[in-house]
């Protein structure tokens, strides 16, 4: 029923909702932001602009998932300070678990305001021929939702940076070098 193919952010998932009163958070492996600077970070981000805490409060029973982005988080794309921020990736009803898609999210964004991912009207083989048009540094793929079923597609310079760097932290690499 839906295809849709949007830009894969290079950050670190972080979800909102309005519970009780107030804003709840949850972060990659963080549920409290007294433990995870990254996601009491998001906190502050979401209380920067007047739009997110509204679009929280008007939408009681949704969960709202962002890609926080912040040059203290960097992976491998390189961001600006401008670019900095909570992109709105994601919404899914608390009530029936449905994911809404990515039109409806962006729809969403536009109307408080909030920074989101970008839609590409573009065909699979299209996608496929342009994984070696963007360095590292600029962009880290797609995103293919397919009926909510969703895989990424990531540039191939991309991968060979990623997984450069991530065989540089790997504690297993590190063990079998002392060994």
């Amino acid at each position: 029923k839906t295809i849709e193919f949007s830009d894969k952010l290079d950050g670190s998932m972080q979800s909102a909702r309005w519970y009780n009163g107030e804003i709840i958070m949850a972060g990659s492996q963080a549920i409290n932001p007294n433990n995870s600077w990254r996601l009491a970070d998001g906190y502050n981000m979401i209380r920067s602009k007047p739009g997110y805490e509204k679009m929280l409060r008007d939408h009681q029973n949704l969960t709202f998932i962002f890609e926080y982005i912040s040059l203290k988080d960097a992976h491998v794309v390189k961001y600006t300070k401008e670019q900095e921020g909570l992109y709105l990736i994601g919404v899914r009803d608390v009530n029936s678990g449905r994911e809404y898609t990515y039109k409806e999210v962006l729809e969403y964004a536009e109307k408080y305001s909030i920074p989101t991912t970008k839609l590409f009207d573009k065909t699979l083989n299209q996608l496929m021929n342009e994984l070696d048009d963007k360095s590292s540094d600029e962009a880290e793929g797609f995103v293919i939702n397919i009926d909510g079923y969703k895989v990424k597609l990531k540039y191939n310079d991309y991968r060979h940076i990623h997984k450069a760097l991530s065989k540089l932290s790997s504690i297993n690499l590190i063990i079998r070098s002392i060994a």
